[in-house]
């Protein structure tokens, strides 16, 4: 495995722990609202770096790779996904809103990005792995 995938699922690491926590703290507690802004950070950065040093690489490969480009646009469509939700719920969580809708939005985030850190590490990783050695 390259360092690049190693840093990029120590980041995925990092903000399922840090949302977790916060779980844990119970979500609506100023302790827990700590933890959230900490993973908005963490992921935001993390987007950055996908961004940056990811998709750029398999971008030019998927040029001759169809079943590459695919991937590549599912996954696009994924992340406008996960950042909505994503800017939804930490607006509300900066705002120190706290009503029943908060608590159901953090229950999806949380399952969403458990869903496609777990994608993105077997598909897009794997495939810039592939790619790059």
């Amino acid at each position: 495995m390259f360092k690049r995938i190693e840093k990029l699922e120590k980041e995925h690491e990092m903000i399922i722990q840090t949302l977790s926590s916060a779980r844990s703290l119970g979500i609506t507690s100023r302790e827990a609202r700590k933890k959230l802004l900490e993973a908005k950070s963490v992921l935001l950065e993390h987007l950055q770096n996908e961004d940056t040093y990811l998709y750029p690489v398999l971008k030019k490969a998927s040029v001759n790779d169809e079943k590459l480009k695919t991937l590549i646009s599912e996954s696009a469509a994924e992340i406008d996904d996960v950042a909505g939700m994503a800017t939804r719920f930490f607006e509300k969580c900066e705002n120190n809103i706290s009503d029943e809708q908060y608590i159901d939005d953090f229950k999806e985030l949380f399952k969403t990005l458990l869903y496609r850190i777990h994608n993105e590490e077997n598909s897009i990783y794997a495939e810039y792995n592939r790619i790059i050695s």
